[in-house]
């Protein structure tokens, strides 16, 4: 008997509390979900891009671990403050996924 599997790889999104931040110390909270539960810990991989300058504005995660049979895990983006004026304009960054790790997923 073969038991055909009825739910897809799953796939990712990532949504986040705060849209603006103050450069000393303010986080944002991210939260990374997958579309299904899967029954291995899914690694999902992490980019940025934009005028802020990752460790040097703001840190971050570069891949965080969604653990064997959740679906959303949450992480914190805090900026960091500099003391250098930065040229009379906001300084912004966009977290994406770059890769969702299936390679150990059944």
């Amino acid at each position: 008997i073969t038991i055909c599997d009825a739910e897809s790889a799953p796939t990712g999104t990532l949504s986040r509390n705060n849209a603006t931040v103050s450069e000393d110390g303010g986080t944002s909270t991210i939260a990374a979900t997958l579309s299904v539960a899967t029954y291995q810990d899914v690694i999902v991989s992490l980019s940025d891009s934009g005028t802020a300058i990752d460790y040097t504005d703001f840190s971050y995660t570069g891949s965080i671990t969604i653990s064997a049979g959740a679906v959303e895990v949450s992480y914190t983006v805090t900026s960091i403050a500099d003391e250098i004026y930065d040229a009379a304009s906001d300084e912004s960054t966009t977290i994406s996924i770059s890769n969702i790790d299936r390679s150990s997923v059944s």
